[in-house]
Formats: structure tokens, C-alpha cells, sequence
């Protein structure tokens, strides 16, 4: 065994020499700095919806579109958003939400508060109208501008 930057390396039979160990951080650099470039990394649920996958990932793709998706809400407080998924919302995984607007005509927020919904409402990618508007409680600056929301 030969040292290499204070670690003890061996490979079948050769040892690692310092340009080995140097291509090696630049792969794994490299590795890296495409995993940090990607929007999405992990593998969605099978209760996820598809197409609220694809609006927080492309949103720019979805802007004045009417949308209608599966997710989980919260609706306690200050806090209007749909989520992925509860632990998601735990998390608070900005990722995996979109905040609400226009959510003033759901007459019992505390019915829907924490359960799986259908939601129908029109996406907006700059809910706060370039930092105008103040959103206390928003997961993010897209928003579904709500129209329709119940129950699955």
C-alpha cells in the first residue's frame, strides 16, 4: 500500500498513483456539478401526478394554462399550497409545491387541510408580480391561481 493525499489506496493488484487520484476527483467534480444541474433527481411516488411533476419542473411551459392535478393541500394559517406529498410538506421541499392564490372561495379550509384534492386552477410562474406583492406562507413564486378544488 502506498499513501495518497493521507489515505492508504490499493487497486487489484497496482497501486493508485497521484494522477489516478487526481482524474479521479475531476470525474467525480464533474459527477457533480451535472447531479447539481438537474431539477429533478429522485424517482417520484406512483400516487405522484405526472403532469404536476412536469409544471414544477417546466413551468415556463404551463404559464396562463388551466391545469387540473392530484396532490396533498395545506391550508392552515398562512400556509396555501399543494404539495407531492405530506412529508414533503413536513420538509418543506420548495421543489415539490406550488403555492395557491385566489383561494378565498373554499368555504371550510379546514375540511381540505391536510388530505389528498383534485385541484383545477390557472398556472402562474410569477405569482408575486416580479416582487411586488408579498406572500407570506408561499412554498415558491409559481402559483395555481385556484378555480376549483375537492376531495379524491
Amino acid at each position: 500500500m502506498q499513501p495518497i493525499g493521507g489515505c492508504f489506496t490499493e487497486a487489484v493488484g497496482t497501486a493508485m498513483t497521484e494522477g489516478d487520484e487526481v482524474h479521479s476527483r475531476t470525474s467525480l467534480l464533474v459527477a457533480l456539478a451535472f447531479l447539481a444541474s438537474c431539477t429533478w433527481v429522485e424517482k417520484p411516488r406512483a400516487d405522484t401526478d405526472p403532469l404536476l411533476v412536469d409544471v414544477l419542473t417546466r413551468p415556463a411551459t404551463y404559464e396562463g394554462k388551466t391545469i387540473t392535478v392530484e396532490a396533498w393541500i395545506s391550508l392552515a394559517d398562512e400556509d396555501h399550497n399543494l404539495w407531492l406529498g405530506s412529508d414533503d410538506h413536513e420538509r418543506w421541499d420548495m421543489r415539490r409545491c406550488i403555492a395557491l392564490t385566489r383561494y378565498d372561495h373554499v368555504s371550510d379550509p379546514s375540511l381540505l387541510n391536510g388530505e389528498r384534492v383534485r385541484a383545477t386552477g390557472i398556472v402562474r410562474n410569477d405569482a408575486s408580480f416580479n416582487r411586488s406583492i408579498v406572500r407570506l406562507g408561499a412554498c415558491r413564486n409559481l402559483a395555481l391561481e385556484l378555480v376549483k378544488v375537492a376531495p379524491i
